[in-house]
Parts: C-alpha cells; structure tokens; sequence
C-alpha cells in the first residue's frame, strides 16, 4: 500500500509523498457495527465520516473501545455520529512532515485526513510518518513550536467550516479561517 517514490534515495518532506490516497468513508448514521466490519474487511483503524460527501468526524479503532462500548448498547442501533470525533483536523498535501507530526501530537490523534481546496485526497497516520519520515521527523516534539504556530498564518483549507484561506491561525488545536478562530 505504501507508494513507490520516484527517487528512492530522497526521503519524503511533505504529507503528499507519504499520505494514503484511498480513504475509506462512512455516512455518519453507519451503525457502530457496521462500521467495525470495515475495520476488519479493509484491515483499517481508521473511517472518515461524511455528510453528503463532507467531511464532518472521523471514527477510529480507538473510539470504538473507548466511546462506544461505554454507551453499552447494541452495536447494530448507533449511528456513529454518537461517538465520532468531530470536527475533523486536516493536514494539506503540501504541508511539512515535521508540521503534520506535530499537529498530530498535539491534538492527541493518530490518523489526520489531508484536504485540498475542501475535498479529502488523502489521510496520514503516525504509522505512515514514523515508518518513512525522515530521521529530524521522528524527533520533533511540540515544545517551544506551538507559541511560534499561534501567531502565523498560513493557507489552506480551514479544519473547522472546510473553506479555503490564505490566512489560516493555529487555534484551538487546529488551523482555522479568522471567522472560526474568532467564533469559539
């Protein structure tokens, strides 16, 4: 599944040499059990949700075991929009390896999906990072970065309302368009 670079000798820099391009999307009301046996037909841990084709939360593995199974219900009757996480954090294709990871640490998530101009082309996991980002990647922590990322903007596409923008803030754990950053 891993995509062949065309100089094996450069070590990928941005999300788009290493992300996944087949993402595997649910409607937000799949059931719980449904979902679970996408899981384990795609041998995935992760699901974006969507609403009419948007990308609105993401369901993981994880979720699975530590949201819905305290609901204690019957897996065929929960939609998974009950125990989504949303809203959705995105990276950009052109975005930084060094910049995904740390964005990753941060929001305490192992899978983020990549958007360009409002429509998902791809999804990163740590997995994909630790197992090919180069050396300076693995060691990058969010200390000291994280002041410096509140107070820059940069373009792409907004993580809260999907819009895109040439000046997007660091805020609340995500990148955000000024309406949104300034809304919550």
């Amino acid at each position: 599944m891993a995509k062949a670079h065309k100089n094996p000798e450069k070590e990928p820099t941005t999300v788009r040499e290493t992300m996944q391009r087949k993402v595997v999307t649910i409607e937000e009301d799949t059931s719980a059990y449904r979902a679970a046996e996408i899981f384990r037909d795609h041998s995935i841990a992760s699901l974006v949700v969507v609403r009419g084709g948007h990308p609105v939360g993401i369901v993981t593995e994880r979720d699975v075991t530590q949201r819905f199974l305290l609901l204690d219900e019957r897996p065929s009757a929960v939609p998974v929009r009950r125990f989504m996480s949303s809203p959705i954090f995105c990276a950009t294709p052109d975005m930084d390896l060094r910049q995904a990871l740390e964005r990753m640490d941060h929001l305490g998530i192992r899978h983020l999906p990549v958007a360009e101009q409002g429509k998902l082309v791809g999804i990163i996991s740590l997995r994909d990072l630790t197992g090919k980002a180069p050396e300076e990647v693995l060691s990058a922590t969010t200390s000291g970065t994280e002041h410096q990322m509140a107070d820059e903007s940069e373009e792409g596409v907004c993580d809260k309302c999907g819009k895109a923008s040439e000046a997007l803030l660091f805020r609340y754990g995500g990148l955000l368009c000024s309406d949104c950053a300034w809304e919550s």
